[in-house]
């Protein structure tokens, strides 16, 4: 847990930077200290995103409720888009409606923490499908995001790499519209 905390935390943290320097053998009281102030930064990440949205420097996204994969509630054979051969129950699950209520409980959570709604989604594993995007629609999203494998496979149109493997398909580095 230590390691996790960002190293200017632990820079300035008198305790936390002697347990860093200290380096093992740690007590069952420091590591009790350890958790709450590794408790105490993350209390600080959501009042920080609200502070720098009101500033307008982030724009912050938020995501389907209990980060269900949306495709799947809306057609579970949808898997197959994706992995054709994948083996998949019998019993086809659509359930559209479910994956609405997702969406719909992820602004409300949105809304009471930042007392707006959401212009963003990010679709919990970047998943999406042409039977999601209404929902999407619905719910008032302006936009969503998606990575870049998906992008490809979406477009039929593989992804050229340089031998570092970073993408040079300039298709990938701009907004699409869906009506």
């Amino acid at each position: 847990n230590l390691v996790w905390i960002d190293p200017v935390f632990r820079q300035k943290d008198p305790f936390l930077r002697a347990l860093y320097e200290k380096g093992g053998g740690y007590t069952e009281q420091e590591k009790k200290k350890l958790l709450q102030r590794q408790t105490a930064i993350a209390g600080m990440v959501v009042p920080k995103y609200a502070e720098m949205m009101e500033k307008g420097i982030i724009e912050v996204s938020t995501t389907p409720y209990y980060h269900p994969i949306l495709p799947l509630l809306c057609d579970s054979f949808s898997a197959r888009e994706g992995m054709p051969g994948v083996t998949l129950p019998k019993e086809r699950f659509i359930h559209p409606e479910d994956a609405a209520v997702q969406l719909k409980r992820g602004v409300e959570l949105y809304e009471k923490t930042f007392g707006r709604r959401p212009a963003g989604l990010w679709p919990s594993e970047g998943s999406v499908s042409m039977e999601m995007l209404p929902l999407v629609a619905a719910e008032g999203f302006k936009w969503l995001a998606t990575d870049e494998e998906i992008l490809s496979n979406s477009l039929k149109r593989p992804l050229r790499r340089d031998s570092s493997g970073n993408c040079y398909d300039p298709f990938l580095y701009k907004a699409y519209s869906v009506e």
